[in-house]
């Protein structure tokens, strides 16, 4: 199984540092908009493949379409919801 790389699975969503997923995926986005600007396509296109690939993208996606999205409160194909308040997250 792959972890997408953590050194460990994760047992909780409390143990993820929030502050350090959304620094990492601004310095991303930075870096992307940096080099368009300049030009540098070869370079775009391996920061959007590493940007596709990163863990922290992956976390901060799963909380924007649990938690953020309007559609939160319509039950799934297993009729769940997630409604619980990750705290963490808005540090």
């Amino acid at each position: 199984m792959t972890t997408l790389g953590t050194k460990e699975l994760l047992k909780d969503w409390a143990d993820i540092n929030w502050k350090l997923v959304r620094k990492r995926i601004i310095n991303l986005r930075q870096r992307i908009y940096r080099a368009t600007g300049n030009r540098q396509w070869n370079n775009v296109l391996s920061l959007m493949k590493l940007m596709l690939h990163s863990y922290s993208n992956l976390l901060l996606s799963v909380i924007k379409v649990t938690l953020e999205n309007q559609g939160k409160k319509t039950a799934g194909i297993d009729n769940q919801k997630v409604l619980t308040q990750i705290s963490h997250f808005n540090q």
